[in-house]
């Protein structure tokens, strides 16, 4: 086969992989990315001297580079690329409701079963008037206003029959995803790899390797949500030196395939 050109237009945004750079185990897949942005700054610092107006040399001064993504879908797993979350898949975690709509019966007993009682969270659970907003007190022995709690059943009131209610709780499922960032958590030390694959100017399948050997998020992770509009998922990562003996920092690769 052919040599590709070494030079074309890169079509498309690719998909990336982070591994721990200590381990190579998977960190996160960024496979839905919106955009990715490489970033190398290298500064430098004009020398003057006589009566010169203009520079005639430069020196080199401290290179910065950085890597950024957007990814269009979410991943948990991009809290411990940035910031050391602990991620736990098919676990117990807690489910938030709000405002689960129920009407108090019109004769005994007054009693409203939530939708989710087998595994309802006592402490959680709010009650208010549907048209006021006004919260219920949680009591023993209910009157106007007031409703008593046993195992996701809610009794109350005779003077509350009727009364159209909203109830926020939350309940256990057993097979979610729980994500905790923590106060001690450590932003890890990675290495990334993007890929993308386009066709060049010949209709050639192609595929460009960008290697990032080391680098570490930057202290920075956006959740951008807006009405109308899917989320993005942003993160931004500081480019490290290294400290391999041949003094790669990012390798890109190009392949005809």
């Amino acid at each position: 086969m052919t040599a590709p050109s070494k030079t074309f237009v890169i079509k498309g945004v690719g998909e990336a992989i982070i591994t721990s750079a200590s381990d190579g185990s998977t960190v996160a897949r960024l496979l839905r990315l919106g955009d990715m942005k490489l970033s190398l700054n290298f500064p430098t610092e004009k020398i003057y001297g006589g009566d010169g107006l203009y520079p005639f040399d430069t020196i080199d001064k401290e290179r910065t580079a950085t890597v950024s993504f957007t990814n269009n879908e979410f991943d948990p797993d991009f809290l411990k690329a940035a910031m050391g979350a602990t991620v736990t898949p098919n676990g117990t975690t807690e489910v938030q409701v709000m405002g689960e709509a129920k009407t108090i019966p019109s004769g005994t007993p007054y009693t409203v079963d939530l939708a989710n009682k087998t595994t309802a969270i006592e402490t959680s659970v709010k009650v208010r008037y549907a048209d006021t907003g006004q919260e219920f007190t949680k009591t023993t022995t209910p009157t106007t206003g007031q409703f008593s709690y046993a195992t996701g059943t809610l009794t109350f009131a005779s003077a509350d029959a009727g009364k159209n209610i909203l109830i926020d709780y939350k309940y256990t499922v057993t097979d979610g995803t729980l994500a905790s960032v923590l106060t001690t958590g450590q932003i890890p030390v990675v290495q990334i790899v993007h890929v993308s694959t386009f066709k060049d100017a010949s209709g050639n399948d192609m595929k460009l390797t960008a290697t990032i050997y080391r680098a570490k998020a930057n202290g920075t992770m956006e959740i951008n949500r807006a009405r109308g509009t899917a989320a993005t998922h942003a993160l931004e990562f500081e480019i490290l030196d290294p400290g391999r003996p041949d003094k790669k920092m990012i390798d890109f690769a190009i392949a005809r395939v």
